[in-house]
């Protein structure tokens, strides 16, 4: 999980995400949840996957996306599936996130063993480079947008949440985590950050507060990967055993919502919160699905040739 010098690489986590996608069915589906008492559910049930909105997301040329050759580009497109235009060609990139304005994109950069954070205009302009320590990756834009959080690769001691100002300044230390953590989600009110934390074995979700001051620890609240807070702030959409589940805020009343023996990764709630962007392998290679939280009318949105991954949803008008 790390190159010679100890350096977690930002590749890394999408090396699970093919190995997912190519152990298609392997799994067995048994264990399927149906909504039971108590489980989230209120408006979400039912809704449609004609949500409006735009997703970013990556794509890579030849669909291996854990080689450094540089050909991966950052897309966006309307949530009915109009609209694909390219933001950035011939990079290795990841994680991309919107500010809450719209305006501007946060991603994960990498060069060589090098990975730092950067930012670009939705119009494709002003590529802006914000870390320069070359250990940092999974980028998240605060709420308020006035911070964006990101992960550092401490080297032997492990990885770190941090936070900084969006123009790259005064960043402040937020927790350890234990494991090789990755992907961050913002809580509504901006006080706390979810992340997945792989720990002897087992990847969990964790909870921490996004406080820069004093010793943080994260807590526990469920089993599963790529958590992403809901736009209510209520509920957490993740991932477990390559299947897309629901809970409230505290890990309690899971639901599952995908319902097909297709393998998922990567949830991000859709504006009105009643629908999931996520990655799939239902074609034999990633690609960028819409479906309803209550399981229904799911859809292939991307079909762009390679690995189509890590999408993000944002309102309209972006």
């Amino acid at each position: 999980m790390a190159d010679e010098s100890g350096r977690r690489l930002i590749n890394v986590p999408r090396v699970a995400v093919l190995a997912t996608a190519c152990t298609i069915v392997l799994a067995a589906c048994a264990g399927t949840s149906a909504g039971s008492k108590g489980s989230p559910s209120t408006h979400q049930r039912g809704a449609s996957t004609k949500t409006a909105g735009t997703i970013v997301f990556v794509n890579d040329k030849d669909g291996n996306p854990t080689n450094p050759d540089y050909d991966e580009s950052i897309y966006v497109i309307n949530a009915d599936g109009t609209g694909l235009r390219p933001l950035l060609h011939g990079s290795w990139v990841d994680s991309p996130t919107w500010s809450p304005d719209r305006s501007r994109i946060a991603f994960a950069k990498q060069s060589g063993s090098q990975s730092d954070i950067y930012a670009i205009n939705v119009d494709g302009s002003h590529l802006t480079r914000l870390t320069n320590d070359g250990a940092d990756f999974g980028p998240a834009w605060s709420p308020a947008g006035d911070q964006i959080g990101f992960l550092k690769d401490e080297g032997t001691a492990g990885t770190s949440i941090y936070v900084m100002k969006t123009d790259g300044s005064q960043p402040g230390w937020v927790a350890a985590t234990q494991g090789a953590a990755w992907r961050l989600s913002w809580s509504l009110d901006g006080k706390k950050i979810a992340f997945e934390s792989p720990e002897n074995g087992v990847t969990s979700i964790e909870v921490v507060s996004a406080q820069t001051s004093g010793v943080n620890s994260g807590v526990a609240v469920t089993a599963g990967e790529t958590p992403a807070w809901s736009p209510d702030g209520k509920l957490l959409a993740f991932v477990k055993e390559g299947h897309v589940y629901i809970s409230m805020s505290d890990g309690t009343a899971q639901r599952r919502v995908s319902t097909s023996d297709q393998h998922y990764y990567w949830p991000s709630w859709a504006p009105d919160g009643r629908s999931l962007a996520v990655d799939g392998d239902a074609t034999g290679a990633m690609q960028i699905y819409v479906i309803a939280v209550d399981g229904s009318g799911q859809r292939q949105l991307t079909t762009l040739p390679g690995a189509s991954f890590s999408p993000a949803w944002t309102g309209p008008n972006a």
